[in-house]
């Protein structure tokens, strides 16, 4: 890239991220929604004049990858494409899912792209240790980088990118992500995707260094959960918002 502006100071600087990989996982032709218009609707909410409309992207149909307990899971390299099944639990494009810490300490994604995905781009649910690193995020419906529960501690999210994120059957300012919630329906799995962002940190006692987002409600969210989220993960007593950050700087 070539840049002949005088003032090509670090303001003017900007994020380039690379999609494409050689080693490919997709869907296929058939994966796209079929509830794809309006692209747009009138706001219901003062500030601004336009916004996602409800009822739409709601029928995204792609594949998914899921690492489990003991497994190891090592993610190099690997474009993700037509990835996730919107609203159904569990089917991400990667996800790590009740994953044994000594497993996380040895699993990784790194270097790889996520991009036109239907369901977020790396849920990590219940797993620890993981490293998530240099990776790059687009057109991604729901929250992009997910710690699911709140639970999930001892994670390097570095110096990955996510952007042009997608809020799921339109926006709301959404208070929590707690599965049982009076706004939760057939529309909408989980409310907090109702304000999707590029990083959702459920839990601070992670490394989050580095990383850049743009588009989506916010560019990175700390919900304040007073429990976790996932109902079957609250018999030991962790109280998410009250845990302390680990490494959070230079995002």
């Amino acid at each position: 890239l070539e840049h002949y502006h005088h003032a090509g100071e670090k303001e003017y600087q900007c994020e380039v991220g690379l999609l494409s990989r050689n080693i490919v996982i997709q869907g296929n032709d058939k994966s796209d929604p079929i509830d794809d218009t309006p692209l747009e609707c009138d706001s219901t909410s003062s500030g601004w004049t336009k916004m996602p409309c409800p009822d739409t992207f709601l029928t995204g149909l792609g594949g998914h990858t899921i690492v489990v307990g003991q497994a190891q899971g090592r993610l190099r390299g690997v474009e993700f494409h037509r990835m996730g099944m919107t609203n159904i639990m569990g089917r991400y494009p990667v996800h790590f899912h009740h994953h044994d810490p000594e497993s996380g300490s040895v699993s990784m994604m790194t270097d790889c792209s996520v991009h036109r995905s239907y369901f977020r781009a790396i849920s990590i649910h219940d797993a620890f240790n993981l490293k998530v690193e240099r990776n790059t995020a687009f057109d991604i419906s729901g929250h992009a980088f997910y710690l699911e529960s709140g639970v999930e501690e001892y994670n390097y999210v570095q110096y990955n990118l996510a952007a042009f994120v997608h809020p799921i059957n339109g926006a709301q300012i959404m208070p929590s992500n707690v599965v049982g919630n009076t706004l939760q329906s057939d529309k909408i799995l989980v409310p907090a995707d109702h304000s999707a962002s590029g990083f959702y940190i459920s839990n601070a006692h992670n490394y989050v260094v580095g990383n850049a987002a743009s588009g989506g409600w916010a560019g990175i969210q700390f919900p304040v959960l007073p429990e976790p989220a996932d109902k079957m993960l609250r018999f030991n007593g962790v109280v998410p918002k009250d845990r302390p950050a680990l490494i959070i700087t230079g995002n």
